[in-house]
């Protein structure tokens, strides 16, 4: 596809739109403890970045990792 202007996408076919994510709002550390565990067992953080970014201690996600291997959350 092109960078710019009107473009037509034929019927049955989709376009993809992917976009760099921002920096967030605020201290992470500040971010309630339940969507940081919500957004490592999603994939959205790594385990690392939960401990040092959001303050995650190693049992919070050890235990979000269990949940996650037995299918308890998704």
């Amino acid at each position: 596809m092109r960078v710019k202007g009107k473009q037509f996408v034929p019927h049955g076919r989709k376009v993809v739109m992917a976009f760099p994510g921002g920096a967030g709002y605020g201290d992470p550390k500040a971010r309630d403890k339940a969507l940081v565990r919500t957004d490592l067992a999603r994939g959205y953080i790594s385990a690392d970045s939960a401990m040092r970014d959001y303050g995650l201690s190693e049992t919070e996600i050890k235990a979000v990792q269990d949940a996650v291997s037995k299918g308890e959350i998704v």
